[in-house]
């Protein structure tokens, strides 16, 4: 099950820019997008929905594969597009897995 689908509206409020995309192309950003995410983030519990924070990532990550195909890195092609690939960004794995605060000692 997806975390989240590229016709989902909360993609195009947490990105605008997406509405302009082609539907072929948006759907492959996200999918790349997911991937990354979940080789990430902590398991989800089998059939639980994913979480407001997972489904901002992967909003997150596709936007920044569409953004980096202005500059150099490793290719994500679909029959008709290409995106360039790049880590997850600081932002998204923060989503992902966010860091507790650790009580000081004396």
């Amino acid at each position: 099950m997806p975390w989240i689908e590229s016709t989902d509206p909360l993609v195009e409020q947490a990105w605008q820019q997406s509405a302009t995309l082609p539907a072929a192309l948006l759907a492959a950003l996200d999918e790349a997008a997911e991937e990354g995410c979940a080789a990430y983030a902590p398991p989800l519990v089998e059939g639980a929905a994913a979480p407001a924070r997972y489904r901002l990532a992967v909003i997150q990550q596709a936007r920044e594969t569409w953004n980096a195909g202005k500059r150099d890195g490793d290719l994500i092609t679909t029959d008709a597009y290409a995106a360039r690939a790049r880590e997850l960004t600081a932002s998204v794995r923060q989503l992902l897995r966010p860091k507790r605060g650790r009580p000081g000692v004396g």
